[in-house]
């Protein structure tokens, strides 16, 4: 029978540096009907993926970094062309990058605070990428690796614990890389250490005493004979790095060696001083890439103010230049590295936006599944090509060869059941007058005119051409509009839904228009006007001390200008989530009447309560809707519509596909169940007239699904039916009805 009725394709782009599903497919050869199952494999395992957390593993979103000729740090969605692999950064957006920690943590506190987007705190979450964030993490770091030291110092030599915290040891290393790789994390640390040394001078100038940097202890014979540390003590702090590298020639090396290639027990090791000449190396060696990207030479003898800041972060080496820095040097350093700082993670959000609102689409997906123990866990098949790259002819071809072989076979693990298409073109442009940049600055606008990279929307005519190419394989496509601001809740709460409808008229009346599904509005990460990140506020030198100012201009910060997530990801993974017993089981309760032998292709979320029970993981955005849309909305009852009116979480208004009957859309869980009904009598029948009339017998599956009413996820309601088929020249033409309503199935039979 059918294992599964969830399977989703994602028709866009993650990464351009993977390979895509025609890049998969090359050398299929044009004439055959059906992929082999190995190349269906293949396919799985490059493209098919059941988390968010194996979606980043499987297509490493990356964010390109380099510098111009005018050595200008540059961001780049796909990898630049002619500049050689050594002059390239890649930063791998994952679950360890600040910028998409920040927004996936703003997606789950939001959810879980249950506010508005007019009282949520966004502030709150922004600050996660504030200097002072970044120190904590390293912090958190250090004292894992002092942790580590500990353990390594008292552990048997030859023993397997050894070797277990020597590698633990040896991936904490690895951690701190992020942390000076990055040139976004380099100036945090180095803006958030300043800013330390800043603080404690203010607050002895609050205090009434004058600052004085730490002091180390100086002893003689044994005695403490001071407080200020010594120039022996300074050359040597500053050297430490250097000196224990002499000093442990054979030492840790040669134990980590051990590991290797069993040599013999070297002598004990100065664990901290080796972490010292270990991250010291790495520093260098991160420092030599980053010169020779800009065409200089790093030189590691001269020492360096950033690489003593790093080592004083993961180690307890003392930070001799930031103490030798007077006030006047402090408060400079400070200014410039904060607002380099700020720069730079507004260059870079900038151009990853339309990337990281690519990736929380994907968790929006995945997270709409909740039950308490998975069963039918939706996975999500990425095509990983856009969409007007998909509809060319040797492309579709290739697509419709995959789909024949899963889509049109007597075996459904691998069928897919929905499809999703996100970014359709909505605005034709803006209405606002054009005004030019010098009179903006005239009257007094200070911010930017360039805002990064844009998203490049999919033209409708492009859905409609996928829509009607794969219409035989029985692909329920949810598709939504550009997100941005004029697709928002407050939108459509302000200007209606008029806009919608007219936009997807093509679509209505077609072949294909059972199978396509408009989602609105779109959900907000954080809003346009919300969107202030802050990394701290410029200092100036006082006559006693220092100050922050708190004039809210000089503050070193930039505008995100909002982020969302597509309303087509939401409404696919919420359907993906419904298909799944497990999941009804968990939001309906011990009450509730679900059968967990059935999939959920007749669940309506419509019904009764259900949208209520079956809600979104989103929560509440607005008041909610004018009471002329929803009266409008009833009426037609277009779309797949999300409702922001009730307390708690966002809710489905309307589960509607693009299919009009008798003046309304039809309910898309007719489609799903007319599929599942389809194919279910297909391979029990094995598309034979005397096996389809044997599914009409008593202990048949036609049957079984009257006998089996009454749940929320029956096959067939309480008002629906299935008639008997009617065959003519082949085709055998099947009545289902839904509470009074009558679709009708086709399938072609095998002549005997």
């Amino acid at each position: 029978m059918i294992s599964q009725t969830n399977r989703t394709i994602l028709f866009d782009v993650i990464n351009p540096e993977v390979f895509n599903l025609s890049d998969i497919m090359t050398g299929t050869e044009e004439n055959i009907s059906s992929l082999t199952d190995e190349k269906i494999k293949e396919i799985n395992e490059a493209l098919l993926v059941g988390s968010f957390d194996e979606f980043l593993k499987k297509f490493k979103p990356t964010i390109y970094s380099y510098f111009d000729t005018n050595n200008m740090p540059q961001h780049s969605l796909v990898k630049p062309v002619g500049i050689p692999d050594m002059f390239v950064k890649k930063i791998v957006l994952d679950r360890n990058n600040r910028i998409l920690k920040m927004f996936t943590s703003m997606m789950d506190r939001k959810r879980t605070s249950n506010a508005t987007n007019v009282t949520f705190d966004y502030e709150a979450v922004t600050k996660m990428l504030a200097p002072e964030k970044a120190l904590k993490e390293m912090q958190k770091i250090k004292m894992e690796i002092r942790y580590l030291e500990g353990q390594n110092a008292t552990l048997e030599r030859d023993s397997p614990a050894k070797s277990d915290a020597v590698k633990k040891l040896l991936s904490k290393y690895e951690a701190t890389k992020k942390y000076y790789n990055e040139t976004g994390a380099q100036l945090a640390l180095t803006a958030g250490m300043l800013k330390e040394k800043l603080i404690a001078m203010q607050k002895a100038t609050q205090a009434g005493k004058e600052y004085a940097p730490p002091a180390v202890p100086v002893f003689e014979n044994g005695e403490l004979v001071s407080l200020t540390p010594s120039e022996e003590f300074l050359a040597l702090a500053a050297g430490s790095a250097k000196a224990s590298a002499e000093a442990l020639p054979e030492g840790a090396a040669a134990d980590v060696k051990l590991l290797e290639d069993g040599s013999s027990s070297p002598a004990n090791v100065d664990y901290k001083q080796y972490t010292i000449t270990t991250l010291e190396k790495y520093y260098d060696q991160s420092m030599t890439e980053v010169y020779s990207s800009v065409g200089h030479e790093y030189d590691p003898e001269k020492g360096s103010f950033h690489r003593e800041l790093v080592l004083s972060a993961f180690t307890d080496s003392a930070n001799v230049a930031l103490m030798q820095l007077s006030k006047e040097e402090t408060v400079d350093k400070y200014n410039r590295f904060s607002a380099l700082h700020a720069v730079w993670e507004k260059s870079f959000i900038r151009e990853a936006k339309v990337l990281i609102e690519k990736l929380l689409n994907v968790k929006a997906f995945f997270d709409q599944y909740t039950p308490k123990m998975a069963k039918m866990r939706p996975k999500l098949l990425v095509v990983n090509s856009r969409l007007e790259d998909i509809v060319e002819e040797s492309f579709l071809r290739q697509l419709q060869q995959y789909l024949e072989s899963v889509n049109n076979k007597l075996e459904c693990a691998d069928t897919i059941w929905f499809g999703i298409v996100p970014d359709i073109k909505f605005s034709e442009g803006s209405e606002e007058p054009e005004i030019d940049a010098q009179t903006m600055r005239d009257m007094g606008f200070t911010g930017d005119f360039n805002l990064g990279t844009k998203l490049e929307p999919n033209e409708m005519m492009c859905l409609q051409q996928l829509l009607d190419g794969i219409k035989k394989y029985r692909i329920q496509t949810f598709f939504s509009f550009e997100a941005g601001d004029d697709t928002t809740f407050s939108r459509i709460a302000t200007h209606g839904i008029d806009a919608y409808i007219e936009k997807t008229q093509d679509i209505v009346a077609t072949e294909y228009d059972k199978f396509a599904i408009a989602c609105l509005p779109n959900f907000t990460v954080i809003p346009r006007d919300r969107s202030k990140v802050v990394y701290g506020a410029r200092v100036y030198e006082t006559e006693n001390g220092v100050e922050f100012s708190d004039d809210v201009e000089e503050q070193f910060k930039f505008w995100i200008y909002g982020v969302y997530v597509s309303a087509a990801f939401v409404a696919a993974g919420l359907t993906a989530a419904c298909q799944c017993p497990n999941y009804l089981a968990t939001r309906f309760g011990k009450d509730g009447r679900v059968s967990k032998d059935l999939p959920g292709v007749r669940f309506d979320l419509e019904a009764a309560n259900h949208s209520e029970v079956v809600t979104t993981t989103f929560a509440k955005e607005i008041a909610g809707i004018t009471n002329d849309d929803r009266q409008k909305l009833n009426e037609n009852n277009f779309g797949f519509v999300f409702s922001s009116d009730k307390s708690g979480n966002v809710v489905v208004f309307k589960a509607r596909s693009m299919y009009e009957k008798d003046g309304s859309f039809v309910s898309l869980f007719k489609e799903t169940t007319t599929s599942y009904i389809l194919r279910t009598l297909r391979i029990l029948s094995n598309d034979k007239r005397a096996g389809i009339e044997k599914q009409y017998a008593p202990g048949g599956q036609v049957k079984k699904w009257e006998l089996v009413k009454g749940y929320v996820n029956s096959i067939l309601g309480d008002a629906d039916s299935i008639g008997t088929p009617d065959t003519e020249e082949g085709n055998t033409r099947i009545e289902v009805v839904f509470g009074g309503t009558a679709e009708y199935i086709n399938l072609e039979i095998i002549t005997e």
